[in-house]
């Protein structure tokens, strides 16, 4: 397993592991409550050949909170602050769920240092959110909601993953104990607030990633499970269409997070992706 290396980024510690080798970087961004162990298939199957770059996103994981509140926008400044500390000028972006908006809004900033673009199940891309979403911005339900508990963690990967038993009882632990940390359930629910209203995501959000998707050249994988409860697939296949130079993998009997339910069926694809 990869050693964790920290980074101070503008007074933030922040996590991450890095494979080493030449070459432009793969970097790996986690989703909203997530963590960079949701790479951990990837990292193992991918290390001796590519440069892999996977971390925790302020208030995520073990990195700390930073300047919150975030939304897609400041986590995706923040990004390329912390790849310019790696001095990494151009990099491969992949992002699941929120991590996919963050990515898109990274390669909207700087698309010449991105080479390749891939969105996991990525949020952003339409104004359909889960009905818990919208009830964790009313405030005083929200906080009472998100309270972290191990009951509160298998509801989450109830929601996550078609099979949660794919799921180990380290990472079950690990998940805990992030949510569990202070002020993770302060970060995660001012991030849902800035994304997302009691109508879904927010259309502001939803069609700056459009406009976005539009302009850029570089080739775009977008994949996604079709049993994902969290974004509905539908997001994924308008992006596929918008985007110039697109691809669309869905995968069946599959949920939110295909990277950790079908990790070497996604592994092939991301590797042709990279590679094509």
């Amino acid at each position: 397993m990869e050693t964790d290396l920290f980074a101070d980024v503008d007074g933030c510690k922040i996590r991450y592991r890095d494979t080493g080798g030449s070459g432009p970087a793969i970097v790996f961004n986690n989703g909203i409550g997530g963590s960079l162990e949701s790479w951990e298939n990837q990292i193992a199957a991918f290390c001796q050949n590519y440069r892999l770059i996977a971390w925790d996103m302020p208030g995520h994981g073990q990195s700390e909170l930073g300047n919150q509140p975030y939304d897609p926008d400041k986590f995706a400044a923040f990004g390329w602050r912390f790849l310019d500390l790696l001095k990494m000028d151009q990099a491969i972006l992949v992002g699941h769920s929120m991590g996919g908006g963050v990515a898109l809004r990274m390669a909207g900033y700087h698309p010449s240092r991105v080479r390749k673009l891939a969105l996991v199940a990525a949020a952003t891309l339409g104004r359909d959110a889960p009905f818990l979403f919208r009830l964790f911005t009313l405030p005083g339900l929200g906080e009472l909601m998100t309270k972290p508990s191990k009951t509160g963690v298998e509801q989450q990967l109830k929601s996550i993953f078609k099979n949660p038993d794919v799921v180990t009882q380290q990472r079950k632990d690990q998940m805990l104990e992030y949510a569990m940390r202070p002020g993770a359930q302060k970060a995660f629910l001012a991030t849902i607030r800035r994304m997302t209203d009691l109508g879904g995501q927010r259309q502001t959000i939803v069609s700056r990633s459009h406009e976005t998707l539009k302009s850029l050249d570089m080739p775009v994988l977008v994949v996604q499970g079709r049993d994902d409860l969290v974004i509905k697939p539908v997001h994924s296949e308008w992006a596929a269409k918008i985007a110039k130079n697109a691809s669309l993998v869905m995968f069946e009997d599959c949920g939110h997070a295909p990277q950790e339910e079908k990790p070497d069926e996604f592994n092939v694809i991301l590797e042709d992706f990279w590679e094509g």
